[in-house]
């Protein structure tokens, strides 16, 4: 999938594929922000890797500011909220892989797959969302990001696979060259197929019931596992609650709806699982710092 988005004037070309109900499951965005058109203050319940081609300006995660500099590379988990801030005559371009955890460990996934999110969930106390960029490991990712792109481009055979292989070589390059992981912070947690599998079942209940009334207990008996014990764990292997990841994946689908349909945003909150316009409007702002009606297909804009 190739799609050329423009919010409030910011270009993206985005690449990726989608779970069955049209979501998101990994995308490659290519993105040319020039001030005055910047991003908003957001989230989302995608993890994120960003490589910085050029430009200048301040790259802002949570309550740290970096100086962005050619060749910066940004990890960032699903609860930071983050933007890049330019002034005036400033640009820059980078590249931004968003995927979500089950994409890594996926149906039936191996416990083994989860310590590549250590870096995301189980961070050393002198983590930085700044990688060194003069550390050699940074030209490998710079060279893995390149790759990942020339495949979502030529699409050869089998391509989907190569896509996973190249993020399971930049967050290993990522884990094994910066040492930002908390090793012991992951050794004291049971790390279980079988609750992987229950995760999983649910992410993908969750997907094709988006328009319905999700609750912890009716989610819980689905696993045939306790309320507690379910919320625990998908908050370990997810990074957020049960109910932000919901809300998050909601406002996911309300802009492929946005991006691909004609209904109304009534029609699309409704469809997603709002109750009213006015909690559509708080989620979507509070999720991607723009009003839902930023989002539009341009013409001329294609999918392939």
């Amino acid at each position: 999938m190739k799609t050329e988005i423009y919010i409030e004037n910011i270009k993206k070309t985005q690449y990726g594929f989608t779970h069955e109900n049209g979501t998101a499951a990994i995308t490659f965005d290519d993105n040319h922000l020039r001030w005055p058109n910047m991003y908003r203050p957001h989230s989302h319940h995608m993890l994120e890797v960003s490589l910085i081609g050029s430009g200048t300006g301040i790259y802002k995660i949570g309550d740290k500011s970096y100086n962005i500099h050619s060749g910066d590379i940004y990890v960032i988990n699903n609860t930071e909220v983050h933007n890049i801030i330019l002034k005036e005559g400033e640009e820059v371009d980078n590249l931004v892989i968003h995927f979500e955890t089950s994409f890594l460990w996926n149906f039936y996934g191996q416990a083994e797959d989860v310590q590549f999110l250590d870096v995301f969930f189980n961070r050393h106390e002198k983590f930085s969302h700044r990688l060194d960029f003069e550390h050699p490991a940074a030209r490998e990712i710079a060279l893995l990001f390149q790759q990942m792109q020339e495949t979502f481009i030529s699409q050869p055979p089998y391509y989907k696979l190569r896509v996973k292989i190249l993020l399971e070589s930049i967050l290993y390059q990522i884990l094994c060259s910066y040492g930002f992981h908390d090793s012991d912070a992951r050794n004291t947690k049971t790390l279980s197929n079988k609750d992987l599998y229950k995760i999983s079942e649910i992410m993908n209940y969750i997907n094709f019931h988006l328009d319905s009334h999700l609750t912890l207990p009716e989610l819980a008996k689905i696993a045939c596992i306790s309320p507690a014990y379910f919320s625990s764990i998908f908050k370990r292997y997810n990074g957020i609650t049960l109910f932000e990841y919901i809300t998050k994946k909601r406002v996911d689908y309300a802009i492929q709806l946005i991006k691909t349909t004609n209904k109304s945003l009534t029609e699309i909150a409704i469809s997603c699982g709002f109750n009213s316009s006015t909690s559509f409007n708080k989620a979507f702002g509070r999720v991607t710092g723009f009003p839902p009606s930023s989002y539009r297909k341009r013409d001329g804009s294609r999918d392939a």
